[in-house]
């Protein structure tokens, strides 16, 4: 069980999405109204208690693996212990049930000021988020996930999580993640591991400074680009020598295609040209990290504001709990 948090300023568009999408239903809510523009209308009331805070907006996904399922009435169990645990209990919330995806999932939306005007603090969400996913899996006798400080792999941003529920295809994070994880098993010796990548149409990249010693590792599939880095600790270059990767000699250079650096100039080539790193726009449900739903990227846009103030703010404004 996975969830996603985004926080921003505005509900008309978090409420716009989650009621829009074809087939979504209203699962459980303490509000009034039911169409988006009378649902934000009761969200703003309470709103102007706080006129000078600006996070105010708290929407969170929750979604299984693909051949898992819970019962609406599971459903709104999930909703009422995950607004218990987040500290929710007098704010106003509406959840929405959405069935356009294989992968099972709800929205909910939150007002961080309560009936009586105060605000729920957001510190160590991330945290209580993933607790609680650990507790309702053992509940609900879900597929166990490990939670993200006890793997190597990075999680889906929420653009690629959006993404990939809308399409079905995997994100190339997760792509790339779950192939080298696979070659590594049983390839410790970088020519091989270099070659079976590449049968499986990934190229590698490697960095090196002028004395021949790699400084970096990257992927490329379908035309985009990874650092190591970008697919987690456990990637990177130190991070796969940890899991056993090695190079035998120098003499895999011409082999390898690897890049030069210009410490001076600080420029990467391969061949004459450099190297761009691109974080793709795609994504989806995970197994390191599972998936989780897709909404967050239109909603970020729907909402003026509140994609240049989270971007702005720490990470755990928007973190992704396995």
């Amino acid at each position: 069980m996975l969830a996603k948090l985004v926080k921003g300023t505005g509900f008309r568009g978090a409420l716009d999405y989650d009621l829009g999408k074809a087939g979504a239903s209203i699962l459980t809510t303490n509000m009034a109204g039911e169409k988006p523009r009378e649902l934000a209308q009761e969200f703003g009331a309470i709103r102007n208690l706080r006129p000078n805070l600006k996070k105010v907006v708290c929407h969170a996904s929750i979604s299984l693996a693909p051949q898992e399922s819970l019962t609406d009435k599971e459903w709104r169990d999930v909703t009422q212990k995950y607004i218990q645990a987040m500290g929710f209990s007098d704010c106003q919330y509406i959840a929405t049930k959405h069935t356009d995806t294989e992968h099972p999932h709800i929205h909910i939306v939150v007002n961080r000021v309560t009936m009586q005007g105060k605000v729920v603090s957001d510190s160590n969400d991330f945290r209580k988020q993933e607790k609680l996913m650990r507790e309702l899996e053992k509940k609900y006798d879900l597929q166990a996930v490990t939670n993200s400080k006890e793997v190597d792999s990075k999680a889906l941003t929420k653009n690629e999580v959006e993404k990939a529920l809308r399409t079905g295809e995997l994100p190339i994070r997760m792509q790339l993640q779950n192939k080298v994880k696979d070659t590594l098993k049983t390839y410790k010796n970088l020519n091989l591991f270099i070659k079976v990548l590449k049968e499986n149409n990934i190229e590698v990249r490697l960095n090196r400074a002028k004395n021949g010693n790699i400084r970096g590792i990257s992927f490329v599939l379908n035309g985009i680009t990874m650092k190591g880095s970008s697919l987690g600790k456990g990637y990177s270059w130190n991070g796969l020598q940890k899991r056993g990767l090695y190079e035998q000699n120098e003499k895999n250079k011409e082999f390898i295609g690897c890049e030069r650096r210009d410490s001076r100039s600080g420029r990467n080539h391969n061949d004459g040209s450099p190297l761009g790193i691109a974080e793709p726009a795609g994504a989806t449900q995970n197994r390191e990290q599972h998936g989780v739903d897709q909404a967050f990227e239109r909603i970020s846009k729907s909402n003026q504001g509140i994609n240049s103030d989270s971007r702005k703010n720490h990470r755990r404004n928007k973190g992704f709990s396995h």
